[in-house]
């Protein structure tokens, strides 16, 4: 899994155009350190993930650490499960405003 996670997060940086020396700079890193790590030669580290969370919050972490989904932004099933959830809550408003109006009219 790690060497999975250490590719994807490199398939990232390649969308963006990213170079590591440049992102060891950005990070206040020696580029060996981040370059070891991009490379496989050392496990991703904890301070490295959330820096990368932290600068560039378009990634979707869900491709990060499982495969699934888009490189950036929420993955499909993310969104699809969103949009319905939001379908669902108008529909229980409307349900609501009409019982307000019900009642309303009982009270006059």
């Amino acid at each position: 899994m790690k060497q999975q996670v250490t590719e994807r997060i490199n398939i990232f940086l390649s969308s963006r155009g990213v170079k590591k020396v440049d992102l060891a700079e950005k990070l206040g890193w020696k580029p060996a350190k981040l370059i070891s790590q991009l490379n496989g030669q050392r496990g991703i580290s904890l301070d490295l993930l959330c820096a990368l969370f932290e600068i560039y919050p378009e990634i979707n972490k869900e491709y990060i650490f499982t495969g699934k989904g888009n490189v950036t932004g929420p993955s499909d099933s993310i969104e699809e499960s969103l949009q319905k959830e939001i379908k669902e809550m108008q529909m229980k408003l409307r349900e609501k405003d009409a019982q307000i109006k019900v009642l309303k009219s009982l009270i006059k």
